[in-house]
Parts: C-alpha cells; structure tokens; sequence
C-alpha cells in the first residue's frame, strides 16, 4: 500500500528502494538461517514475514511525517472503499486467470514431454519473463503521466513509447460469419488497420518472433484439442 502511495506522488526512487529491500532483507536472513542451522518452513515463513514488516518501515521512514498523518488514513471514505474493494476484487480475478494462463502452457507441454523437459522449459520461460524486468519498471514511471494526459499528447506519446511494439489482439468476433479474428491496430489511433479470421477462439497471448527474415505471429487456440498456430506477416 505504502509503495502505491510512493508512486502516486511520484517518488520512484523511494518506490524502487521500499520494493528491492524486502527480498534483500529476506535473503540476508536466510542465508543468515542457513549459516547459522537448518531452516524449516515455519522458520522460513517467520523470516518472510520479518523481511516484509522490514520494507514496511523502510517504506514508512520514507514516506514522511507529512505524508504519513495517522487521522487522515484511519479517516474511512466509505463510498471510496466500496469502489476500491470492487475494483481489487475485479483486478485479482483478471490477476488469478492471468496466472493461469501463464501456467496453462505447463501442463499442455506436460502431455508432450517428461517432468524433467516441463522443468527446463519452466526455466526457460522465467529466464525469458525476467527480460520484462526493465520494461515493467519504466512502466511503473510513465504510469502517472500516461492516466494524466490528454487524447492528443497520447497520440504523441504512444508511437515513441512503442516504436517497436506490434498491436495486435485476438478478438472472440468480428471476423467472417462473426467469428474469431485477430487484429492489428494503429499506435497513433487505436483503429484497426488490418484482420485475419482465426480457425477457432484465441485462448492464449500472441507473440511474435523472427524467423530466417521473416516476422511471425504465433498464439493458441482452443477446440477439442488445442492447437498453436502461427502466421506469417507480409514480406
């Protein structure tokens, strides 16, 4: 909570220390833990629990006294929090099927492969997730500005911002007899500038990928057996 307070008045710098000092405090005491004796699960968890309450107060000494005035957050808005919990319980549904999502590939290549194969390729696909890293931070900053800004500084914004980003996104209708299709949008203006009926419902993310000079689309689509598809970009 505290660090979304941090963002909102735009200290990232605060805001990165408060969230890099919870797993460094974590792993000071494990490794502490396991210096000194063994380390159980309660043990573990207690630790955990003693690295978060650590960031917290990191967090705190950061934040202020001016920004941490004790009668103002007890103060309840109550029409404010009904929308707040709506919103949460709206964003940890969306949070609870993306992580399926993520973890639906797993189980499929499951099926393909041994134990020893899903594991090397649950390493690959975390090592390949960590590249997102930088980008996600450097959403964290522009956040701020972005939700501030007008139609016309967004069209600015967006084309610099994601001058190597393809727009594209699997729609469940649309395409011939209203089936599914997947389109490809304008960065300036969001319209769309270009489709491709699909031969079933999309139920994963596209990706894209380069391959011997020629730039494809590949995503999953559902049926009685799901398939990975890919298509091939224009020349």
């Amino acid at each position: 909570l505290l660090t979304m307070v941090l963002q909102g008045v735009s200290r990232f710098l605060a805001m990165n220390a408060v969230i890099v000092a919870q797993p460094l405090v974590l792993l000071a005491l494990v490794s502490a833990a396991i210096l000194f004796g063994d380390l159980d699960t309660q043990e573990a968890i207690l630790l955990w629990c003693a690295a978060t309450l650590a960031a917290t107060l990191v967090a705190a000494v950061l934040l202020g006294r001016p920004g941490f005035q004790l009668p103002a957050l007890l103060r309840v808005d109550w029409p404010s929090l009904k929308q707040q919990l709506w919103f949460g319980v709206q964003g940890q549904v969306g949070n609870l099927i993306q992580l399926l999502n993520y973890r639906l590939d797993q189980f499929v290549v499951l099926a393909f492969v041994s134990t020893a194969g899903v594991g090397i390729y649950a390493v690959s696909v975390s090592l390949s997730q960590a590249i997102w890293f930088l980008p996600n931070a450097v959403a964290a900053v522009l956040l701020p500005r972005l939700t501030a800004t007008d139609e016309d500084d967004a069209a600015r914004t967006t084309p610099v911002v994601c001058r190597t980003t393809l727009l594209v996104s699997a729609l469940p209708a649309g395409g011939t007899d209203d089936g599914p299709r997947l389109v490809a949008r304008d960065k300036r203006t969001g319209e769309i500038v270009g489709s491709v009926d699909l031969p079933a419902q999309a139920i994963g993310t596209p990706m894209t990928y380069m391959y011997e000079g020629m730039q494809y689309i590949a995503l999953t689509i559902g049926g009685e057996v799901p398939e990975l598809i890919a298509l091939r970009l224009p020349s």
